[in-house]
């Protein structure tokens, strides 16, 4: 079952109700409490991504499934306390810091429709490009780190002239709009001819990096695609990091960036690609990694 994307923040201006409410109904969504799968959020769609019995409005990693919302990584070190991102998807379990800020499930086309005017069709649970796509944020994250984290049911390079090899590419871009600025995790069509498809790593005027997947899609598998730019402000240092998970294999690149501002915007750009993307989350990062999942 796919997911709407929902802010980190009380689902539509909604919290948690006062002490008038339905003591059956806490949050007045509709739904009683024993039923409810996140019953002090109001979710009147239930909607569950992952299907792990926590509704996406209150689950701490919403596209993997951890029923236990187990997060304790952190408190391993001294004075760190639990970040809100749950274990089972923390990219940073040993530091404390990182912020869900934006979950996109497109469960809902009017609340998804952002998506639409890019290329973006949301329906049926997911976003889907044919051709070329673009979407970027309309609402900056603010922090020292940002990253992206995308999934999809389906990537299928566009056909291009007979006997040449696709050119297709599914982009996220993390301080840029993921097509001409910033920092770009790719995933992109074999360009080589060996019919292997390839993970590009680049920061527009920056350092660029390329490495074969040792795979080629074929329409069928699970791809998820993250894109990570952290930023070390103490020593004004910074990477951009670029990891690709196809069917349970993990690939990972990283550059040194040119840029070690603030953050800012993000997006998503898919060119001559049939994609069907399921979510998007959206993570702040406030410091350097320590150990990836």
């Amino acid at each position: 079952m796919r997911v709407v994307l929902v802010l980190a923040i009380a689902a539509c201006g909604h919290s948690a109700a006062g002490p008038d409410a339905n003591p059956d109904d806490v949050d007045g969504d509709g739904v009683l409490n024993a039923s409810d799968n996140c019953p002090d959020r109001y979710n009147v769609d239930q909607h569950d991504e992952d299907g792990d019995g926590v509704g996406d409005v209150c689950d701490n990693c919403p596209t993997i499934s951890n029923a236990n919302q187990s997060d304790i990584s952190e408190t391993a070190k001294p004075l760190q306390l639990p970040d809100g991102v749950g274990d089972a998807c923390d990219l940073r379990p040993g530091l404390a810091g990182d912020l869900l800020v934006g979950f996109y499930p497109f469960a809902d086309p009017v609340r998804d429709a952002r998506w639409t005017a890019g290329g973006w069709v949301v329906g049926n649970d997911h976003a889907t490009a044919n051709g070329d796509a673009q979407w970027t944020s309309m609402k900056n994250a603010s922090g020292y780190g940002l990253i992206v984290r995308a999934q999809f049911d389906s990537i299928v390079w566009e056909p291009v002239a007979m006997g040449s090899p696709p050119t297709g590419r599914i982009a996220l871009g993390t301080d840029g709009d993921a097509a001409t600025s910033g920092g770009i995790c790719a995933l992109e069509a074999d360009r080589n001819s060996d019919m292997l498809d390839e993970l590009h790593v680049f920061e527009v005027g920056g350092a660029d990096k390329t490495m074969s997947l040792g795979v080629a899609f074929d329409g069928t598998q699970h791809v998820e695609l993250i894109g990570w730019r952290t930023i070390d402000a103490l020593h004004n240092t910074g990477s951009i990091i670029c990891i690709a998970d196809i069917a349970g294999t993990k690939t990972k690149i990283e550059i040194p960036t040119i840029d070690t501002d603030v953050i800012g915007d993000h997006g998503v750009a898919a060119t001559a690609v049939h994609a069907e993307m399921s979510s998007v989350a959206v993570y702040t990062s406030p410091g350097p990694p320590t150990k990836l999942q």
